[in-house]
């Protein structure tokens, strides 16, 4: 079976998602031309891009995260300009995000499990998903947001359903969630968000075993066939 990811372009979507993490605090909220919320829609843009990019190597997967990301990216960016109104379209442009990036991320996660070698380019494969996955959940809880505007509730303002300021919560509150961190200034209310909070907190810990296991087990399988 032909790899579905290019080695050498995940690199470039690792540095975009990092990018997207530090960038998102500090854009201003403000909505419309020049409002930071369009920066936002830009930056889910090209990550979303960056995984485009570094899924390449398969055509079927290329073609369907591209299907998401036009549609997602056009949307947003009418919604943000106040074009469209958020409702219903803030809910598909969320919708198309998260399935874009699980595309992404599943692709990513089976690159890395079928692995031969440990190189820095496993190494940065192995960061870029990990940080998809915690983006991945993030927009799921946008997206229920939107399902359900009391579906948090925290010490910290959440904003309107839409808002910037509910992405860059969501991010903070889902690695939070992932590093089983857990501040407690952010709480699930609705009982399917609490769920899918304790499913990402246990997959947090389990590809982080399942990682270690993984690449201490390819670098010592192949420091033994070297000696041999």
């Amino acid at each position: 079976m032909r790899d579905m990811v290019k080695r050498s372009h995940v690199r470039v979507l690792l540095v975009i998602l990092v990018v997207l993490f530090f960038a998102t605090p500090v854009l201003p909220e403000e909505r419309g031309i020049g409002g930071g919320a369009i920066l936002v829609q830009i930056a889910l843009a090209s990550a979303l891009a960056g995984g485009i990019y570094a899924v390449g190597a398969n055509r079927l997967l290329r073609g369907l995260v591209s299907a998401t990301l036009v549609p997602a990216v056009t949307l947003g960016i009418l919604v943000e300009l106040l074009v469209l109104p958020q409702k219903p379209w803030g809910f598909l442009v969320w919708a198309g995000y998260t399935i874009g990036f699980s595309i992404v991320g599943c692709a990513m996660t089976n690159h890395l499990m079928r692995e031969r070698r440990v190189t820095f380019d496993t190494i940065a494969s192995a960061l870029a998903t990990y940080l998809l996955f915690g983006l991945v959940w993030a927009l799921f809880y946008v997206f229920f947001e939107h399902v359900d505007p009391d579906a948090f509730k925290g010490q910290i303002g959440l904003g309107a359903p839409g808002e910037k300021s509910e992405l860059k919560a969501m991010l903070y509150y889902s690695f939070t969630t992932l590093t089983t961190l857990g501040y407690g200034d952010i709480i699930p209310v609705n009982p399917f968000v609490r769920s899918l909070a304790v499913l990402e907190a246990a997959f947090g810990q389990i590809y982080m075993a399942i990682l270690v296991a993984r690449l201490v087990g390819i670098y010592t399988a192949r420091a033994m066939t070297e000696d041999d």
